[in-house]
């Protein structure tokens, strides 16, 4: 299915969540939300674990609420604040120095 027709949209109506920018180009749609196809798949790729209830969870099934005027991430299936980032561990970069050189 083409999604060009989104792009007849307002401006207004086409900022992405992910990064806050108009969409001009690579749109992808998330239910009704259009989206950059990046900040689309980074989305999905960004892992959350829920504090309360174990959930391991991507941006997408997490809530943003603003609590006492501070932007807080919170569970989209139990509903609390406690959730943290999983990082992925990367492996460390090694650099080799070729024999005889200094």
């Amino acid at each position: 299915m083409s999604l060009r027709y989104l792009y007849n949209k307002a401006l207004w109506e086409r900022v992405c969540p992910g990064c806050g920018r108009v969409i001009q180009r690579n749109i992808a749609l998330h239910g009704t939300q259009p989206w950059h196809y990046g900040c689309l798949q980074e989305a999905k790729r960004k892992k959350y674990r829920c504090q309360s209830c174990g959930a391991v969870l991507n941006t997408l099934e997490t809530v943003n609420a603003n609590i006492i005027g501070r932007d807080v991430r919170s569970c989209g299936f139990c509903g609390s604040t406690g959730v943290i980032p999983i990082y992925t561990w990367t492996p460390p970069q090694v650099n080799v120095i070729p024999e005889g050189s200094t």
